[in-house]
């Protein structure tokens, strides 16, 4: 599981999501806040990983990342964990936000596995 620490923003992001939609103190406003940037930016990231053509972002040592990479179901389980923890929260617009994250990424993931057969 050399992949586990390049995962750790994620697992953490979902923790903390799961900390601003349970707890209900007055220092969660700051981790409220938090969500409410990464948010948006992950999404700006997925839509201009999806603008790439798959072939630009290889460079030197491009398989020895991939082979250190995280399985792509560990990234399925996170969203899908964000989006559900979102939705019970309430939090609709944010829910949706990493709905469409959670689709892009699989989008991504086929269009990269296509470019690498």
């Amino acid at each position: 599981m050399p992949w586990l620490k390049s995962v750790i923003l994620d697992i953490v992001c979902t923790v903390l999501i799961a900390v601003a939609v349970t707890v209900s103190a007055d220092w969660v406003g700051g981790v409220r806040i938090f969500i409410l940037i990464y948010t948006p930016l992950m999404l700006i990231l997925k839509l201009a990983a999806l603008g790439v053509k798959p072939g630009t972002l290889r460079a030197a040592g491009a398989k020895k990342r991939l082979d250190n990479a995280a399985p792509s179901m560990f990234f399925h389980v996170l969203y899908g964990a964000n989006v559900l923890l979102l939705a019970l929260g309430r939090w609709w617009i944010m829910a949706a936000a990493w709905a469409v994250i959670w689709v892009l990424s699989f989008v991504y993931d086929r269009r990269m596995r296509a470019a690498r057969s």
